[in-house]
């Protein structure tokens, strides 16, 4: 039970106990109900009505406490402080309760008598109890008081502490930003700490010797009465006034909690801060060679509107953007900008090669609200209710809402200006030019300013322009930056030392300058090529020779560098870059481990370690840095992600060891298809590295039901769902020629260790809902051979209509990984709506939101990429659909429409009107000849499209260099980009 809810408890036993005695020890008279007393307190009815009031409250608060426990009885473990302190206040307050419920009893009793007036409650008592039994009375309710003053303190404490520690999480992943969610509640809090040092603490004592005493101290008793009855009243009233100051921080905290994402902060911290003293130019008025002048402090001061960073690959783009966030010059020169405003900042950093959430504007928009309401709790109540209103069931953080949200908090015409630092345009998955329009509308508020960095492509270019008041270009302003780098890195070397006045070596450094070309990384690579010679004692010319063999071109670099790989590790070489790459995200180092121990086959799954201890884990990350070092040459690397990155890196620290890409266009030359192609021929033709990734992942499943069994079953399982989405995802993408094979075992293997952790740390119950669960992922994740084998007489209604939701992908999937979308699977929606024990309506199919239909007929008009098929295959779509009984004339005229357009012609469309079903008999009576009609409309829609090109799919515009803003996203079918490369590096 959380401290809030115990104070709660504590606070209305409080009060419940102190009324109590005053009774007892009040000397006022008290009349027999019907006497005409207006007093009510000088009645035995007004007495009774309130005894009746307070318990009832006591009595509601705990009966909430325990349907909470019942409802959470899928965790069997209550936290590091366990339920005992809980179990305590529930049984004071529960005696309490007993005891009002006795005198309530009593009090009827004294009603029914003839009208009567008594000297004072105790004496009115004595009618129906000995002088034994009223002083027991007031010794328990004595007892009780002095609990409930020790149970104040404890959960007081205890609701500080869980507080601060929430409130401490919450600035780490502000990442310097200045929360004000301590200020929310620390007034309320130091008030009631106050009360307690000046006026309960010294009485604690005398409490605990009344209590303790063997002889019931009756010269104390007066004292402590006294003391007890004038600050009982105050002090619950303090912790009452507590309570929702702290319930509302708390509550926003949940929702800021719900808000952030695992990732939100780890692309800021993996990216390696600036070299000592380089940058610093940036907030002066030249460059230190006086060739270019530079605005950007300027900007930040009086500008407004967007200021671009663009830079070539390699640069150091987000070096400098994590630079200028963290820098004081920034904040101090934003100040000048915003002096009487408050001022709140944010960064977001895409990383392509990162989670959904890091390549899309959600993960945005959710970075930027999280950071504006972290510094900004005021608004927190507003913007939930604003997206409670709004929220799809089934996508609760949906761009469109967030959008909303944010526009809605700067547009409130208070007081505030908005600054954001926004990385890696180009890595956003996605179109770029709405995104473009996205940043500017948001720009174009007077209150706000956008630092926003991307290489050069067309699309920026035509956006941001070059003006050099609101833009830089990188690579044309680091020489200084790359020399000093160069020099201190091999300046530090003991054999450049003997020969630092060699004017020889001070040319060798020139010319790694000058052919470097603003390419940070190129620089970062050769100077590491430079040191390995120094330890083999190169001379000069050995070192010349080794620099102008080394290409200027990053990809042919990165080709000369796999060149080095001893044959004897090529093929491990080949495979671990095909897991890489095809992984969805970056991978802790433990899934690499495991995946060398399973080494394809799959028995293995469950003799694997059972151990996951930060030692071990450690240990991996050090031989596994060797390991990548020799096979991969630096082109991946094991990454420490620090705790205040990442929540899971917090609670996790499996999560603080991740393999990733040396810089991102290393996995831009690595996913090439060419390049590709030559690691499969080198890997083997029985490498598949998505039923490596899948084995790897289920052995890592296992894993964590070991070493974080609560965790894992938190919250109805969430995190379990999340794992297995991401295995079954692999599954999925198996090689068609293998995959039922290797993904039936693997399913197998699922299901047994599902039921094993449902049966020692969850309810029995649940174990169908995950097998749910499986047959849901199953379906999103093309499966057919799987869905098969499912029963749906024992599915709902409701969870048929959902199964043939997710598998027209109308469901985005929050556990899956991300974005990750694989095409529909027309087989399986064909299955869903016309199988035997499936035929699911889609007319009158029910999902969160609406009707399953109309949210089909909404995405083929306003978002059809993502059901992932190319044209022949959507029209096929939309013609199993229909032959199944969909009714088109529900369409919007603007769908109908398009669809008219683009999908069928005139003919076509009715001859699908004509063949509809007009009721559900007919609609029953069509499943039969649904394949004819089906047929049909295929047949008419290909003759038709084989006279035009019909839409095709996502066009691109050049920039001129090779790069591309995409105009309507990347689709799964989308064509791997070519490699310049000519010769494999093996061959």
């Amino acid at each position: 039970m959380d401290p809030l809810t115990c104070l709660s408890i504590v606070s209305s036993a409080a009060q419940l106990t102190d009324f109590i005695f005053r009774l007892l020890h009040c000397t006022r008279s008290i009349y027999q109900s019907g006497t005409g007393h207006e007093d009510s307190m000088a009645s035995i009815e007004g007495v009774m009505a309130s005894l009746i009031e307070l318990n009832r409250d006591v009595s509601t608060t705990i009966e909430r406490r325990l349907l909470d426990q019942g409802s959470n009885a899928s965790s069997r473990d209550d936290g590091p402080r366990g339920d005992e302190p809980s179990r305590r206040i529930i049984a004071t307050a529960q005696e309490c309760s007993a005891t009002a419920t006795q005198l309530i009893r009593l009090l009827g009793s004294l009603k029914a008598d003839k009208a009567t007036l008594w000297k004072s409650f105790r004496s009115a008592l004595r009618v129906m109890m000995n002088k034994e039994e009223v002083e027991r009375l007031s010794s328990t309710v004595l007892r009780l008081q002095g609990n409930l003053i020790a149970h104040m303190q404890f959960e007081l404490l205890e609701s500080q502490s869980d507080l601060s520690t929430s409130v401490r999480k919450l600035n780490s992943w502000s990442q310097g930003c200045d929360s004000n969610f301590g200020r929310l509640v620390d007034k309320a809090t130091q008030d009631v700490k106050a009360y307690f040092s000046l006026h309960i603490r010294p009485l604690e004592e005398q409490i605990e010797e009344i209590l303790d005493s063997k002889v019931f101290a009756k010269q104390a008793l007066p004292v402590v009465r006294e003391a007890l009855m004038d600050h009982m009243p105050p002090l619950s009233q303090r912790i009452a006034d507590l309570i929702p100051h702290a319930t509302a921080a708390m509550e926003g905290m949940e929702f800021l909690r719900k808000l952030s994402f695992g990732e939100i902060r780890t692309r800021h911290e993996t990216i390696p801060d600036a070299h000592a003293t380089t940058f610093e130019w940036v907030f002066k008025n030249r460059t230190p060679d006086g060739l270019h002048d530079i605005h950007f402090a300027q900007w930040l001061r009086a500008g407004r509107g967007m200021y671009w960073v663009r830079g070539k690959p390699g640069s150091g783009k987000s070096t400098l953007m994590k630079f200028l966030r963290q820098h004081k010059e920034t904040n101090a020169n934003l100040c000048q900008w915003s002096p009487q405003e408050k001022l709140v900042t944010s960064n977001h950093f895409f990383w392509n090669a990162g989670s959904a959430l890091q390549k899309s504007q959600e993960g945005l928009f959710r970075t930027l609200l999280f950071d504006i309401l972290l510094q900004w709790p005021e608004m927190i109540p507003e913007v939930q209710g604003l997206l409670s209103d709004a929220t799809d069931p089934y996508n609760p953080w949906s761009a469109t809402a967030l959008s909303r949200a944010i526009q809605f908090v700067i547009s409130r015409g208070l007081p505030v200006r908005f600054c954001f630092f926004i990385d890696g345009l180009d890595e956003y998955e996605g179109d770029h030019v709405k995104l473009i329009d996205v940043l500017k509308l948001l720009a174009s508020s007077p209150n706000i300013k956008i630092c926003a960095s991307s290489r050069p492509w067309a699309c920026f270019l035509e956006a941001f322009g070059n003006d050099a008041q609101t833009s830089l270009k990188l690579e044309e302003l680091t020489a200084s930056d790359i020399r000093r780098f160069v020099n201190d890195r091999i300046g530090g070397n003991s054999h450049f030392q003997r020969y630092s006045n060699n004017a020889e070596y001070s040319a060798l450094v020139d010319e790694v300058v000058s052919r470097a070309n603003g390419v940070f990384l190129w620089v970062a690579l050769v100077v590491k090529s430079l040191l390995e010679g120094f330890t083999y004692s190169d001379r000069i010319k050995d070192l010349r020779r080794r620099l102008e063999t080394l290409p200027t071109d990053l990809e042919t670099f990165f080709s000369h560098m796999l060149r080095s790989v001893d044959s004897f590790y090529q093929q491990q070489s080949a495979q671990i870059f095909l897991f890489a790459t095809e992984a969805v995200d970056e991978l802790p180092v433990i899934l690499y481990s495991l995946a060398d121990e399973i080494d394809g086959d799959a028995s293995r799954i469950v003799e694997v370690r059972n151990d996951l201890t930060l030692q071990t884990i450690e240990e991996d990350a050090e031989e596994m840095t060797r390991r990548l070092d020799g096979r991969t040459k630096g082109l991946l690397e094991v990454l420490h992600v620090p705790e205040s990155g990442s929540r899971a890196a917090v609670s996790h620290p499996h999560a603080r060891y991740r393999v990733g890409f040396l810089h991102r266009t290393v996995r831009d030359w690595l996913q090439a298809e060419n390049v590709r192609e030559a690691f499969r021929k080198q890997a083997g033709s029985d490498f598949d590295a998505s039923l490596s990734l899948a084995q790897a992942s289920t052995g890592f499943l296992r894993l964590l039901m070991t070493a974080y069994p609560t965790a894992m079953s938190e919250k109805s399982g969430a995190w379990l769902d999340r794992e297995l989405a991401i295995i079954v995802f692999y599954i999925g993408r198996i090689a068609p020629s293998a995959s039922e094979t290797h993904g039936s075992e693997l399913m197998r293997t699922l299901l047994r260790l599902v039921s094993s952790f449902m049966q020692s740390h969850m309810r029995d119950s649940a174990l169908d809902g995950k097998r749910y669960v499986l047959l849901l992922l199953a379906v999103r994740y093309r499966l057919l051979w799987y869905v098969r084998t499912a029963e749906p007489i024992l599915l709902t209604t409701t969870k048929r209509a959902e199964l043939l939701a997710s598998a027209l992908n109308l469901i985005p999937g929050s556990a899956s990984p991300g974005h990750a979308c694989m095409g529909v699977s027309i087989d399986i929606v064909r299955l869903l709506l016309t199988e035997p024990g499936w035929c699911t309506n889609p007319n009158t199919a029910q999902i969160p939101g609406g009707f399953l239909w109309e949210r089909f007929l909404h995405n083929l008009q306003e978002g059809r990429e993502i059901f992932g098929l190319e044209h022949p295959e959507l029209v096929e779509l939309v013609a199993v659909m229909v032959s199944a009984g969909a009714r088109l004339k529900g369409a919007t005229p603007e769908c109908t429409r398009w669809m008219r357009t683009h999908l069928f012609t005139p003919d076509d469309w009715d001859y699908i009107l004509n063949s509809q079903p007009q009721n559900s008999a007919r609609l029953a009576s069509s499943f039969s000849s649904s394949p004819t009609v089906e047929e049909k409309i295929v047949e008419r829609a290909r003759q038709k499209r084989e006279g035009s090109k019909g839409a095709r799919g996502p066009k691109s515009s050049s920039d001129g260099t090779g790069s591309s803003c995409s105009s309507l996203g990347d689709t799964r079918k989308k064509k791997k980009k070519k490699s310049s490369m000519t010769l494999w590096p093996w061959k």
